[in-house]
């Protein structure tokens, strides 16, 4: 069915459904389809897209309509300038308490779709150690720049999935915060961060749109299972 697979994708997730067996002939497809996306564990979310699709009545067009009622937390509601946020992100099964570093452009009207760009540190830095290479591009830009300092260890690229996932968390994040062109989310990274930008963008083409990463090449290593070139 072409709704499941357009659910199931734009959702990603198994917990408590939200849905009742006794659900009515006029259901409030918006308010479910933002509940089913606020679910933390993709395995929920998966689950309740499923359900939610499963559901006779609503055809593609009533899913597009209530998909296009859905807005950012707060009406992504955002003053330009820069903030830091502590939040809790769900990455590999687990919640991570993490740092992330926003600065919204001057230009940011929460009417309009900006573009995202995502900047990961090198081993020993942190969020803000991103914002100062690449804000003023931002700005030029008019994207949204969002800097992780997330909890793993402060060292080189791990090649992992929780590193991985980690960002991904993060992007997720940002694009229910703000609103975020999702045929506009771009990676960035230096040293450390551009060995993970590129195994980001190659395992995720379906998420960013384009990469430069910095001081940090594709490479194939057998120790550790270091492959981020495909």
């Amino acid at each position: 069915m072409f709704v499941t697979s357009i659910l199931a994708a734009g959702l990603h997730a198994s917990g408590t459904a939200l849905l009742q067996d006794d659900v009515t002939a006029d259901p409030p497809l918006a308010e479910w389809l933002g509940a089913a996306v606020d679910l933390a564990d993709p395995e929920a979310r998966t689950a309740e897209a499923r359900r939610l699709a499963a559901l006779e009545g609503p055809t593609l067009e009533d899913w597009l309509a209530a998909a296009a009622e859905l807005q950012p937390i707060d009406g992504g509601a955002a003053k330009p300038g820069r903030r830091e946020f502590e939040v809790e992100l769900w990455v590999s099964g687990e919640v991570e308490r993490t740092t992330l570093t926003v600065v919204v452009p001057e230009s940011y009207d929460p009417g309009v779709p900006a573009p995202l760009l995502v900047a990961l540190r090198g081993a020993g830095g942190d969020g803000p150690s991103m914002v100062w290479p690449w804000a003023e591009t931002a700005e030029e830009l008019g994207a949204v720049l969002l800097a992780p300092t997330e909890v793993g260890p402060n060292v080189g690229f791990q090649a992992n999935v929780r590193e991985r996932e980690s960002v991904v968390a993060a992007v997720r994040w940002a694009r229910r915060h703000y609103p975020i062109d999702e045929n506009r989310v771009w990676l960035t990274g230096y040293s450390r961060g551009a060995h993970l930008c590129w195994d980001l963008v190659l395992r995720h083409p379906d998420v960013f749109a384009a990469a430069v990463p910095c001081a940090g090449a594709p490479r194939f290593a057998l120790a550790g299972g270091a492959a981020n070139l495909r």
